[in-house]
């Protein structure tokens, strides 16, 4: 929570400074079954992550599964996992959205 100083100016606690740092990361077309634990295994290589969730209806194949991925340091983990194949489906990764 920011606060002012005596001198006037605006403070951030390290809380504040914790979630700038949190970046959302967009994961598209998850393979069938995914669930948080499996998206936490795939994007714990490339560092802390601080949260996961994933939107998925598996008994309505039009909804297409996705997660978002807050974690400190995201640029790896795009380069390394956009494109890449799991399972029968190709992931899309890039940084945007939140699931808060």
């Amino acid at each position: 929570m920011s606060r002012t100083s005596e001198t006037g100016r605006k403070e951030e606690s390290s809380e504040d400074r914790q979630r700038e740092a949190r970046v959302g990361l967009y994961v598209g077309a998850l393979p069938f079954g995914a669930n948080v634990e499996t998206v936490r295994k795939l994007f714990e290589p490339f560092g802390p992550i601080f949260s996961v969730s994933v939107n998925a209806n598996w008994e309505n194949p039009t909804d297409e599964p996705h997660a978002f991925v807050e974690l400190k340091n995201i640029k790896e983990a795009i380069e390394k996992m956009d494109g890449k194949k799991i399972g029968n489906t190709y992931l899309r990764v890039h940084e945007g959205g939140s699931h808060e």
